[in-house]
Parts: C-alpha cells; sequence; structure tokens
C-alpha cells in the first residue's frame, strides 16, 4: 500500500504519509528487541529500495524499532497482556494509544525529512512536512486500526 498508492499521492511537496511505520507499531509487546531492530531496518530498507532513498526510511525504521519498547513500558497500562498479540488501539485505549503511535510517527518522519532537508536546505519546509505529514499518517493509521482490528 505504501509504495504503490500512498507513495504516488500527489498533494504537493506537503503531504508525505508513510503508514507503513503501522507494521512496526502493531509488533507484539513480547518480540525481542534484536528482533525488533532487524524488523525494523528490513522493512526501512525495502521502502528505501522502492522509493530510492539510500537509506533514510532504514535509518528512521531502526531507530524508531529501538525507542518502540521503552515508550510501549511507559504508556502502555501495568495489566496490558498482548504478549502473543499485535498492539491495537483496543488493547491500550484511544488516548494512550495515540501518544504511543504518534511520538513514534512523528521521530520517525523528524529523521526521514531532517535526512531528506539535509539535501533540499530549509528548516521552515521540514517543519511544515514533519506537522502536516505526521497528522496525516495519524489519521489514516487510526483508520486502519478501527477498520482493521474488532473490539475486544
Amino acid at each position: 500500500m505504501q509504495v504503490v498508492v500512498l507513495s504516488n499521492l500527489n498533494a504537493g511537496k506537503l503531504v508525505f504519509p508513510f503508514v507503513y511505520v503501522l507494521f512496526l507499531l502493531i509488533l507484539p509487546k513480547s518480540i525481542p528487541r534484536w528482533i525488533l531492530l532487524l524488523v525494523g531496518f528490513g522493512l526501512g530498507s525495502i521502502v528505501d529500495g522502492y522509493l530510492h532513498s539510500y537509506g533514510t526510511h532504514a535509518f528512521s525504521c531502526t531507530i524508531i524499532a529501538f525507542i518502540r519498547p521503552f515508550l510501549l513500558a511507559t504508556v502502555a497500562p501495568k495489566d496490558f497482556s498482548a504478549e502473543e498479540g499485535i498492539i491495537t488501539v483496543y488493547d491500550i485505549g484511544f488516548q494512550k494509544y495515540l501518544l504511543y503511535a504518534g511520538v513514534l510517527v512523528v521521530i520517525h518522519h523528524f529523521f526521514v525529512f531532517l535526512i531528506d532537508e539535509l539535501r533540499v536546505g530549509s528548516v521552515f519546509t521540514l517543519i511544515k512536512q514533519l506537522f502536516v505529514s505526521s497528522l496525516v499518517s495519524m489519521f489514516i493509521i487510526l483508520c486502519l486500526q478501527y477498520i482493521f482490528n474488532k473490539k475486544k
């Protein structure tokens, strides 16, 4: 979906929704950290291969894969027990999921746009892209969460 549909979204040079990050967000809590890092790097590398972005997404996905366990431990309720299943908005609640996913999406987008803007060079463009793209990505991620996951 990311490569075929969303990468061809023509909304100027402002909106770049990266919804593939959802794959890292929903992985089970019990996944070993080294596997999570490898999955993050692999996922980012696949997207880099299709988008010809030379490691930008691999770096950004590896960063959020590293941060994810710490953030999840902070945000998830103490009785959170989705050890084997995927992490959904129903597991940790809307507000906590919004915080969990929102922080990781913003961090991912920040590094993607920062690396891209190092080539282009405008801080104002970086901030606009970060804000708008993160909002659009979070909207799509939340919609997908509610469409494909049933309330428990």
